[in-house]
């Protein structure tokens, strides 16, 4: 079968949702428990046929949404993310930071930029094309980054404040694509999405505390700094470990 066949598409994600409960017991038992609960308020007349029954199934949609999202998360080999692209001076500033930091930092470090859609659920040119036509119908707006901000003692960020497009254009996105609860708290989207740049993404996290003074002295002194956002880039990852790589940038006119 070819992989864009509904017929493989529809076999591969019933293998990944009963290979994900076999790995997690948990959801075994929770989805075990699903049914049992559906099934004791089932009406006698539905008995005959369950698949039919609105109330017997009840909630296992989500569920299974839910798995099958799980899954492809930790299976998938090619992933894209949405990002605001950085030019100019901020760009050059946090290549600098990352140029001069490359031994402590993170491998990988994709160019500077404004992540708008994590890599969550993000795995098929379907989504490239739906994408594109939301990021589309923006114009160029402004961004302003005014603070420094810490997360889990191992990344230093320059946060967004009081951008209405950017937060706009991330809810869309996860809208459109209808995550799952558990993954959207997995990448803090949703509510939980904190627009920003990550200038240092530390190995370990004991030498935050050298590196994060020095680059508190290069960069706070040029806050509040405003940019000016004219493209909106999707990004490519072929295979987990590779680097994230430019696969299509939206233009906003």
């Amino acid at each position: 079968l070819s992989i864009s066949s509904p017929v493989y598409s529809f076999w591969r994600r019933q293998i990944l949702f009963r290979n994900y409960l076999i790995a997690n017991p948990l959801y075994l038992k929770e989805y075990q428990e699903l049914k049992e609960n559906n099934l004791r308020v089932t009406p006698e007349k539905d008995l005959q046929d369950l698949s039919l029954s609105e109330v017997y199934n009840s909630g296992k949609s989500e569920f299974v949404r839910k798995i099958i999202d799980l899954a492809e998360d930790i299976t998938t080999t090619v992933r894209y993310f949405v990002a605001l692209q950085l030019e100019g001076d901020i760009s050059k500033i946090i290549q600098q930071i990352h140029l001069q930091y490359q031994e402590v930092l993170m491998p990988n470090l994709a160019e500077p930029h404004i992540t708008v859609k994590a890599p969550t659920g993000f795995y098929t040119d379907y989504w490239v094309n739906k994408f594109v036509e939301i990021l589309q119908s923006y114009k160029p707006f402004t961004v302003r980054f005014d603070q420094i901000g810490v997360f889990n003692n191992s990344v230093v960020y320059l946060e967004v404040k009081g951008c209405a497009e950017v937060v706009d254009i991330h809810n869309k996105l996860i809208n459109c694509l209808g995550s799952s609860p558990e993954l959207k708290a997995k990448y803090f989207e949703g509510s939980q999405y904190i627009p920003h740049t990550t200038l240092a993404h530390v190995k370990e996290s004991s030498v935050l505390d050298e590196i994060l003074p020095q680059i508190r002295d290069v960069v706070e002194p040029l806050m509040p700094m405003d940019f000016t956002i004219k493209n909106i880039v999707i990004y490519r990852q072929d295979g987990k470990g590779n680097p994230f790589y430019k696969y299509k940038v939206v233009s906003l006119n």
